[in-house]
């Protein structure tokens, strides 16, 4: 499984356009971490080999959250791994993960991606329950510092590799 991660974009879809175009022949799945999930899903019908999802941020109004049916929590599950994917802003990502990372636990996720922040972040935590990945794809659109950029992650029978790319 190979997913596109996008999150903030705020309005600004040109370099979500540019990302799917990069990956168009090597994505299964595009998600939008919130804040812009509307910038991402009104270019899905170009992309019709490419899955879409996205889950609902503090700046998503609730009649894009309806058009969407987005949450703002959602958990998948692709070839053995996990995943909790959120905005993060009900969770305080902009100041510690200890929230999030219990949110994650309690839904069995291995992998938790959230935006909010602005910020590219990959970190891993060991719980008793095992080692959590912690994947910020950063803002597609208006990063607080350095380029735009987006998440990749490629996952294969439980084993997961994961990147940033950068505009």
């Amino acid at each position: 499984m190979r997913i596109l991660v996008f999150s903030d974009s705020h309005g600004l879809k040109g370099n979500i356009l540019k990302a799917l175009n990069r990956h168009r022949n090597d994505t299964d799945l595009a998600i939008h971490l919130g804040d812009g999930i509307g910038d991402m899903m009104a270019l899905k019908d170009d992309y019709p080999q490419i899955a879409f999802a996205a889950v609902a941020g503090n700046c998503d109004s609730t009649p894009i959250r309806k058009v969407y049916s987005a949450n703002e929590e959602e958990n998948f599950s692709f070839e053995g791994v996990r995943i909790f994917a959120c905005h993060g802003h009900r969770f305080s990502v902009k100041y510690k993960y200890d929230e999030l990372i219990k949110e994650a636990l309690k839904n069995r996720c291995s992998l938790i991606l959230f935006g909010h922040t602005h910020q590219p972040v990959e970190r891993f935590v060991d719980s008793e329950n095992g080692r959590i990945h912690i994947f910020n794809p950063g803002s597609i659109s208006r990063p607080d510092s350095g380029p735009p950029s987006y998440g990749y992650i490629n996952i294969n029978n439980g084993q997961m590799l994961l990147s940033h790319g950068r505009f």
